[in-house]
């Protein structure tokens, strides 16, 4: 079980995992590591949604980005809300399943 950690964890990498949108309710700091971007696309196919509307954090594709993303997020230990994705997925404490759901819905019939 991941959710005692998370609970305690000051960020969260990430690659694809919908882990971050459990996560979005710490208002901690997020960073997709996406190292493998070309090959998760050939094996996988895109996503249904375009990024920009469902990553809330630093996007970093190789490890010296995502280095240089922690060093700045421990140099400057302000959580970076996701207010934003929070609102467009309207996540409250509540189950945030059937919201993320209908979105998602309601952006493929467009």
């Amino acid at each position: 079980n991941i959710y005692p950690w998370l609970a305690d964890a000051e960020t969260l990498i990430t690659d694809y995992s919908s882990i971050a949108y459990d996560f979005l309710l710490t208002q901690k700091p997020i960073v997709y590591f996406q190292y493998d971007l070309d090959k998760y696309r050939k094996l996988r196919g895109h996503t249904l949604v375009s990024d920009d509307l469902f990553i809330a954090g630093d996007l970093v594709f190789n490890t010296e980005q995502l280095l240089t993303v922690l060093f700045n997020i421990i140099g400057h230990p302000v959580s970076r809300p996701c207010a934003t994705l929070l609102s467009t997925l309207k996540i409250n404490e509540d189950l945030s399943s059937p919201q993320i759901i209908a979105l998602v819905k309601s952006l493929n019939q467009k």
